[in-house]
């Protein structure tokens, strides 16, 4: 797994303090953190990889050729640029993990509980619940743990954040 924070060069500026709090917070994090950036931003004092994609097409689209170039059919922790972690919770990301990567059916689990369902109690772990597809806020964003593929699939370019809410 890998933790994404996705950005364009209008706000790339919120990135160092981001991932300063995410380090903090969690300063034995066993994966690497990725930054996505346009081409104009530089962040050379971060504790991160940085992926500079040569010119800013805007945040969906940094972050839309950013999956097709650089992600495969792995796992991937999505992180707003606009999101400061206040809290970091390893054992919940790893319970987290270990039932997305057991179950196919799995695409995603959402670390935070805001815009959560109260759904049925998933079958194999109650500390999940299963979402229907009529579900509102089924496209998460924010501290989400997502299968790449199936994230691909509901991004496309030129989308809005709002756009890929809808279709989720």
């Amino acid at each position: 797994m890998k933790i994404v924070i996705p950005t364009c060069d209008k706000y790339a500026h919120t990135v160092p303090a981001h991932v300063h709090y995410l380090r903090k917070g969690w300063p034995q994090c066993p994966y690497e953190v990725m930054v996505v950036v346009g081409g104009k931003a530089t962040l050379d004092d971060v504790d991160a990889t940085v992926i500079t994609l040569g010119k800013d097409h805007g945040y969906a689209d940094n972050f839309f050729i950013f999956l097709n170039r650089y992600m495969h059919d792995e796992l991937m922790l999505l992180c707003l640029d606009d999101l400061i972690p206040v809290g970091v919770y390893p054992r919940r990301i790893a319970r987290s993990v270990a039932v997305i990567e057991k179950d196919r059916n799995v695409v995603m689990v959402r670390l935070s509980k805001r815009f959560s369902t109260p759904g049925v109690p998933y079958k194999k772990e109650d500390f999940f619940v299963e979402m229907d597809k009529g579900d509102s806020h089924l496209f998460s964003q924010k501290g989400t743990i997502w299968r790449v593929s199936n994230f691909r699939k509901l991004l496309s370019k030129g989308s809005t954040p709002w756009g890929a809410e809808d279709l989720g």
